[in-house]
């Protein structure tokens, strides 16, 4: 977990808009003035720091809370992650339910700034159908399918100790099971909706910045409505192509720029497959109704093998949140044309 802050002002969505020359970079940074020390902030996962480094631009920087391959969902807070929080003004989060160890240690309601709540922003429910839901009730050990005690890999939490009385369901996950699909951010047009959120409140609560933030808004905007335009151009060539995903993280996604995800390798719990679910997702690939299957890189793929022994399928990674790319406001374009160019490799 990070406590520092981690600026990358100068870096734009380069993998939507191509490379940005060294002079470009260097001319960014010595162009750029002092970071103002009144401002305090912190934001949870990667996408939202990034979008919440657009809107700061200059003008300060904000702490990221859930960093590398842990997840959001179970994450133990050390010590000098509760003073980050007790000291930030402002804490940037998804929802309440999203990550609730982080929302439930910030006090002060006033001082939390829930994502879910921005004004036009596009809410999925949940998939509860049979390729998404519950394959069987009876899971099986996870050992049979490749997994270790909590499904990651060696670059996440494999200790059952980090995350007992971290509110686990009966299958050893927390993952929140309200109404609404919670990866919003996933379509680019949320995240604008976010944006707007998060300027308003920085202003609110920063007078003396409301004018950088309102430019730096209205610049984010312009880059995330061109990233959107860019990524449902890229897509049309591979909307009808079927996918099988980790977990049910891209509805948005999909929704967004026409993907076909036919099932999940997890339930819409997060549990790990058993038999039945096992047997439901090989009968897809045996008829031919999936082309490509991706795995996430903070999970084990061992399953994979277990799910198409055979390889008949393209085995690509996909990363919703954005671990593999630097924190900055320039992690969510690249994120997003990251997840574009791993479902390229599937045609």
């Amino acid at each position: 977990m990070s406590t520092q802050p981690q600026k990358n002002n100068s870096r734009p969505f380069l993998g939507a808009f191509g490379k940005t020359s060294l002079a470009a970079v260097v001319m960014g940074v010595l162009a750029t003035p002092a970071i103002a020390n009144d401002i305090h902030v912190a934001a949870s996962i990667r996408p939202l720091h990034s979008l919440v480094e657009m809107v700061l631009g200059d003008q300060g920087e904000a702490v990221l809370l859930v960093d590398g391959n842990m997840t959001p969902h179970n994450i133990t807070l050390r010590p000098s992650d509760r003073l980050q929080l007790a000291k930030a003004d402002l804490v940037f989060l998804i929802d309440d339910n999203f990550a609730p160890i982080l929302a439930k240690t910030v006090a002060d309601p006033s001082r939390k700034v829930l994502m879910a709540e921005a004004d036009g922003l596009m809410k999925h429910k949940r998939r509860t159908s049979e390729y998404f839901g519950h394959g069987d009730h009876g899971h099986d050990d996870h050992d049979d399918h490749g997994h270790d005690d909590h499904g990651h890999n060696d670059h996440g939490h494999n200790d059952h100790d980090d995350h007992d009385d971290h509110g686990h369901d009966d299958h050893g996950h927390s993952h929140a099971y309200g109404e609404f699909d919670l990866h919003f951010w996933l379509d680019a047009k949320n995240a604008m909706a976010m944006v707007n959120l998060i300027e308003s409140r920085l202003s609110a609560r920063y007078p003396n910045h409301a004018d950088a933030f309102a430019q730096n808004k209205e610049q984010a905007l312009k880059n995330l409505q061109a990233l959107d335009a860019n990524i449902s151009d890229q897509v049309k060539s591979f909307k009808n192509l079927g996918l099988i995903v980790y977990h049910d993280a891209y509805t948005y996604f999909e929704e967004a720029y026409g993907l076909n995800v036919k099932t999940t390798v997890l339930d819409h719990h997060d549990a790990s497959s058993g038999v039945n679910r096992i047997q439901m997702i090989r009968h897809l690939v045996d008829h031919g109704e999936v082309s490509c299957l991706a795995h996430e890189p903070q999970f084990n793929a061992k399953i994979l093998t277990t799910i198409d022994p055979g390889q008949k399928l393209t085995r690509i990674e996909m990363d919703p949140i954005g671990v593999a790319y630097p924190a900055g406001a320039g992690q969510y374009g690249e994120m997003m044309q990251g997840l574009v160019n791993s479902l390229m490799q599937c045609r």
